[in-house]
């Protein structure tokens, strides 16, 4: 009878020994993932820096994946000029409606978003939102420059449903705010 306590005793140490290794080998899994998932998102100085010594090995291809990445330059081909042809064509004939989103730019290149996105990623140094901001604020750059329309007016033409926005936005691209930008073009012209 002492003999099978003595032996459920010693099989319950095994088994508590046993579930702390592993999730002592799971917590490190979990650490592995989250800078596998992590990398993609850091350049590549960062990380270098921040991934340590044990795992630099497993994730040397990737980190060598992403400088490659990094140095890539847009394909020059027919197909990648006519895609961002008609890419632009849509942002700049609809640059005015507010609603002009990655979803209304698919459905008029009749392509699904998640394509748009990955053509655009390899084309364009930045993602649909950014590069649909950039030309609105170029557009409102011109209009201040060459007419006479208000900045309310200018607002709407451009596609932003609110001109405290808009301010707000071109004071961030250009440090300065459109009655100001309008002002020193004027004085320089």
């Amino acid at each position: 009878m002492e003999d099978i306590y003595w032996h459920e005793i010693v099989m319950g140490i095994i088994i508590i020994i046993l579930i702390f290794i592993c999730i002592l080998l799971n917590r490190r899994r979990i650490k592995l993932q989250s800078e596998l998932y992590n990398i993609n998102n850091l350049p590549v100085y960062t990380v270098s820096r921040r991934v340590n010594r044990e795992s630099k090995p497993a994730l040397a291809s990737l980190i060598k994946n992403k400088r490659s990445d990094q140095k890539r330059k847009p394909a020059t081909n027919p197909q990648s000029e006519q895609f961002l042809s008609d890419f632009n064509l849509v942002i700049n004939t609809h640059l005015g409606n507010d609603q002009l989103n990655i979803d209304f730019i698919a459905q008029q290149m009749s392509i699904s978003r998640i394509q748009l996105y990955r053509k655009t990623k390899g084309l364009i140094d930045c993602t649909v939102n950014d590069y649909i901001l950039r030309e609105r604020l170029n557009k409102a750059a011109a209009l201040l420059t060459d007419s006479q329309a208000s900045i309310t007016e200018i607002t709407f033409q451009v596609g932003f449903s609110s001109p405290a926005y808009f301010s707000t936005v071109f004071k961030a691209r250009y440090s300065t705010t459109p009655s100001e930008f309008r002002k020193k073009t004027v004085d320089h012209a």
